[in-house]
């Protein structure tokens, strides 16, 4: 069985992931993290290929970095959509009463050992790409969250459209709710909870749940302003547009800003 050759093969590594991170609990996962990382990575260099055959005259036409960053994304979409269906089931089922912070299921620990598998492959990834302290820093806190967004309808030459307009909001949304309301809630109650077990766990535990938590909110915020600066950027106000008349002299055609009289248009044009 493929998961039996797995941890035999990759015990040694299992071991030491074990002994030096103190995850007494990764043994049983270690496998299925191993599968992850290693589809994550297969995703990434398939990524071209799929995009050529589906996007034939768009993708060849972008430069090489933005394809980079396009395969990056669709690694970004496979953790997505293979996550999040599977987090929402396992929400809604019925689990044994256990503690917050010092219990654990094992269904949730696959699941776990996926994330963190993606975890590990973005976090490496940003740091050879060369993604800077900032983004480096937010992938280390929160690296689970890229997605279909602007990137993609820009590329696909929908810059401006009612659909990019439709994405925007709902990615706006979406992101406000999921990272600003909810993830505040949630970091909040992640670190009382560690707070209230502060003798029974190490305190680097504790605390860094505490900074990463003060980081991540932070950085959420930044991205959001971001964000918002990109939808504006591709919508302008249309008030601020200046749309001069024209008029066309001896078969050339002259541009008349508002303002400004025929007089000086032809003034201009000899």
């Amino acid at each position: 069985m493929l998961r039996d050759y797995i941890a035999h093969r990759m015990e040694p590594v299992t071991l030491y992931i074990t002994e030096t991170l103190h995850l007494p609990m990764f043994p049983p996962h270690a496998p299925t993290f191993y599968i992850a990382f290693a589809s994550f990575t297969l995703a990434h260099i398939l990524a071209p290929w799929f995009s050529t055959f589906f996007f034939p005259t768009v993708y060849p036409n972008l430069s090489r970095r933005v394809r980079y960053s396009w395969s990056v994304h669709i690694v970004s979409m496979c953790n997505v959509v293979a996550v999040v269906p599977w987090a929402l089931y396992l929400v809604n089922q019925k689990v044994p009463h256990m503690h917050k912070a010092l219990g654990f299921d094992e269904r949730f620990g696959e699941l776990q050992a996926v994330g963190a598998a993606y975890f590990v492959w973005d976090t490496i990834e940003t740091i050879l790409s060369g993604s800077g302290i900032a983004f480096t820093l937010h992938e280390l806190f929160y690296g689970n969250f890229r997605r279909l967004s602007l990137t993609f309808i820009d590329k696909a030459g929908k810059t401006g459209t009612r659909v990019q307009l439709l994405n925007g909001i709902a990615l706006l949304v979406t992101f406000f709710s999921a990272r600003i309301v909810y993830g505040n809630i949630t970091a909040y109650d992640l670190f009382m909870t560690m707070w209230a077990v502060r003798d029974q766990v190490p305190p680097v535990l504790v605390y860094s749940y505490l900074v990463g938590s003060l980081a991540l909110c932070s950085l959420n915020l930044f991205w959001f302003t971001k964000m918002v600066a990109a939808l504006q950027k591709r919508f302008p106000d249309s008030k601020k547009k200046d749309d001069p008349a024209t008029v066309t002299i001896d078969g050339q055609t002259l541009a008349v800003p508002k303002g400004k009289s025929i007089k000086a248009a032809v003034a201009n044009g000899k």
